[in-house]
């Protein structure tokens, strides 16, 4: 039985960890990896405050990702924000 149970929680926590294209808009995210993002790209997004750990706010998903990170509110292109890997906010 305890088998089972761990099987479903590591599948659980692989299937809420994603890209950023994939949460709705209201939800907050940890940024988990940009390695995937050209070098230039993942420099200057980092520069503005998406930077790996970071808490961000997804507030729309069409016709792009905007995402609110720290003071800064980015509108990021499907192909970018796809290669953004998140988690959701940690519950307290």
């Amino acid at each position: 039985m305890g088998g089972r149970r761990r099987r479903q929680r590591r599948r659980h926590a692989r299937a809420i960890r994603g890209d950023l294209r994939a949460v709705q808009p209201g939800k907050r995210v940890r940024v988990l990896n940009l390695a995937r993002l050209p070098q230039g790209k993942r420099r200057r997004l980092e520069a503005l405050g998406l930077a790996v750990g970071e808490m961000v706010e997804v507030l729309a998903q069409a016709p792009v990702t905007v995402v609110q990170a720290g003071h800064a509110q980015l509108a990021l292109a499907g192909e970018l924000s796809c290669l953004i890997d998140v988690e959701p906010e940690p519950e307290e």
